[in-house]
């Protein structure tokens, strides 16, 4: 019991910061955040960044008005989604719509967060497809915020050293989706590992990714054969004490 209080303390100031960017998918990632990393204490930043057009002086001030006032109303929905949907503490919830490139707020303004994970539902379902959505992904996976969940048809999680794709199938993980990760984590040789429900493999997690994971996971929250299913079954903790 000791251990326990120790453990849920020290999770306490956990911070997760799902990205609106990509809205089709933000209410996947806002699931997984639900049900796999939120405890009670935890804080979630709903985050929407925009840029002034590179337009005349007399437009860009109109087009930032119009970009600022739809962020703030897509965070607004998307809070009231996560309220509703999943049960959320509305004042857990902090919305935080900022002009200014992501990467540069991901390491500026959010990195001073400790235990900070960030959570995002990417709609590109070709990574080579040239977008705002795959541009948003390069971004996150290049900063310097460790670890990351992409959530899509699979889950994808980037650490320090290695990437991790979770998935129903191997094959439904194409070789394009693998090159896209290991070009954008910007190193050679990196660690990718594949757990499926088809194979054995364990995902064991290191201390700095173990203490952003809830402490009251229960399986039955979760959907039947769902990437979360699979992700919680497989799951090996460290000890983030």
């Amino acid at each position: 019991m000791v251990q326990d209080h120790q453990h849920q303390a020290h999770n306490g100031s956990k911070t997760v910061v799902l990205l609106a960017e990509c809205l089709n998918g933000a209410i996947d990632a806002g699931r997984f955040a639900a049900k796999l990393l939120f405890d009670h204490s935890t804080r979630i930043i709903l985050l929407h960044t925009y840029q002034k057009p590179a337009m005349g002086v007399t437009m860009m001030r109109d087009l930032t008005g119009v970009l600022r006032r739809t962020a703030e109303w897509d965070l607004t929905v998307l809070k009231s989604k996560l309220v509703r949907e999943f049960e959320l503490p509305p004042e857990n919830i902090e919305k935080m719509v900022v002009e200014n490139d992501l990467k540069s707020v991901l390491n500026n303004e959010l990195s001073k967060h400790e235990h900070l994970s960030v959570v995002l539902g990417p709609d590109i379902s070709n990574p080579f497809r040239r977008g705002s959505c795959r541009k948003i992904v390069r971004a996150l996976v290049e900063s310097k915020l460790r670890p990351v969940f992409l959530v899509s048809d699979f889950i994808t999680l980037v650490e320090e050293s290695r990437i991790i794709v979770i998935a129903e199938k191997e094959a439904n993980i194409s070789a394009v989706y693998l090159n896209f990760l290991n070009d954008i984590y910007g190193r050679e040789n990196v660690m990718v590992e594949i757990v499926t429900e088809e194979n054995n493999k364990t995902i064991r997690m290191n201390r700095k990714t173990s203490r952003h994971f809830s402490n009251r996971i229960h399986s039955s929250e979760l959907r039947e054969n769902s990437m979360e299913q699979i992700f919680y079954d497989r799951l090996v903790r460290a000890s983030a004490v």
